[in-house]
């Protein structure tokens, strides 16, 4: 059974409107400076060296002064104090408080160390374990003798109904 066509258009809208709506606020958390073109970079950089051990791709740096850094480079920050966090290195990353080229470069620098950071690769490498315990529910079934000496294998519906 296929997907009528003006379902699939009117889901590409509402993804489309998501994605706008992301970018708003991206934009709207971004924080605003004077960011000079030498202190974007070095922390531009910084910051593909991080993203390289993330295997992600590196990202293009405007070239020039800014006042507001781009939504891309906020969500590749953003993911990287992420890891930091669950990796629990003690290194803090707050986008809240870059205002300036000497903020800028404070950030370079700690991207450059987990660059560096070989516990952060480790981090990095180890397979995501699962959160809390795992339940699992199966079925049991029990072993009846059988009169000729063999064992049937007898379901809990039909033991009850064997017992009625």
């Amino acid at each position: 059974m296929s997907i009528p066509q003006d379902l699939l258009a009117e889901g590409a809208a509402i993804g489309a409107e998501q994605d706008m709506l992301d970018a708003q606020q991206l934009a709207q958390a971004a924080p605003m400076g004077d960011f000079s073109a030498d202190a974007l970079a070095r922390f531009g950089q910084a910051l593909n060296q991080v993203l390289a051990i993330f295997g992600a791709e590196p990202l293009e740096i405007p070239q020039g002064d800014m006042q507001q850094l781009p939504p891309e480079i906020l969500q590749a920050v953003m993911m990287i104090a992420d890891a930091v966090s669950l990796a629990g290195l003690g290194i803090n990353i707050n986008l809240d408080e870059i205002i300036s080229d000497q903020d800028l470069m404070m950030l370079a620098g700690q991207l450059t160390e987990l660059a560096t950071s070989e516990e952060f690769a480790a981090f990095l490498q180890s397979p995501i374990e699962p959160e809390g315990d795992v339940m699992v529910e199966e079925d049991v079934t029990m072993a009846q003798p059988m009169p000729g000496g063999g064992e049937e294998v007898m379901s809990d519906e039909q033991l009850f109904m064997q017992r009625m």
